[in-house]
């Protein structure tokens, strides 16, 4: 439901259920009267209470981060071209959002995390071993694997996000 669902309701409803009232007036003082006579948890979630602020809320069909991203990047594209930034402003928020930043900072963290461990591994061969070929040589089947690991998830298009950077590290 939209504030114009929710404006056009409130005026059939006040127009006793007539199914041609369902409509937002050309008039803007009946359509306010509208909005601010009826006091409704409806408007309140979709308006601040000055009305200069208009919520704008959807829900997405899938709840992968590439399709957020994608879904995210098509309305930014759309206001940029149809809304006048002198006027409008837009801004994303919510859960979608959250995600997507975690998402980004978990796969990084666990990307250098790899990184480091492969180094760790190195410099503690070199010192225990005292042999600059014998740390490439343990570093070898680590690394391998980790590529190996990563190659077949890129080649399986199994995404790299929060759950799978977690397994693919260990």
């Amino acid at each position: 439901i939209s504030i114009a669902d929710t404006i056009k309701k409130v005026s059939q409803t006040f127009y006793y259920g007539d199914p041609k009232k369902y409509i937002i007036h050309d008039d803007i003082k009946l359509t306010e009267f509208f909005v601010t006579s009826f006091k409704s948890t409806q408007v309140d979630n979709y308006l601040t209470p000055d009305r200069r602020k208009a919520r704008i809320m959807f829900q997405l069909k899938y709840s992968t981060n590439d399709f957020a991203k994608t879904v995210f990047a098509a309305c930014q594209k759309y206001l940029k071209q149809n809304l006048d930034k002198k006027v409008y402003e837009s801004d994303f928020v919510g859960v979608a959002d959250i995600v997507i930043t975690v998402n980004k900072i978990i796969v990084e963290g666990q990307i250098s995390s790899i990184i480091v461990s492969l180094i760790a591994v190195f410099l503690i061969i070199i010192i225990a071993y005292r042999t600059f070929i014998g740390g490439i040589i343990s570093i070898l089947p680590l690394g391998v694997t980790i590529l190996a690991n990563f190659g077949i998830m890129g080649f399986t298009n199994i995404a790299l996000d929060v759950s799978t950077a977690l397994v693919a590290s260990l």
